[in-house]
């Protein structure tokens, strides 16, 4: 089941150091509030045995709208999950 959708320009950046090590200072005023609060959820998931799954999607960009992308995305797994802030 989905449970979030982010996008980014760089995705080695946004997972490696977005996600995967997070700077204590990322999760004070003005950090990546993001970036910790995912990470924060991904680690409960897994604390309680769950299995999480990541999936990527390349986009090139000339023939998608990002945002409208992201959107419906976020709209169709809202009554799922509280995983993204709308």
């Amino acid at each position: 089941q989905p449970c979030y959708f982010g996008k980014c320009g760089d995705l080695a950046q946004r997972f490696n150091a977005g996600y995967g090590q997070i700077s204590p200072r990322n999760c004070f005023e003005k950090g990546q509030e993001t970036n910790c609060r995912i990470n924060q959820r991904i680690l409960a998931e897994v604390e309680e045995g769950k299995l999480v799954d990541l999936w990527f999607c390349r986009f090139d960009g000339s023939n998608v709208d990002l945002k409208t992308f992201e959107e419906t995305f976020i709209k169709g797994i809202g009554r799922n999950s509280n995983w993204n802030r709308t």
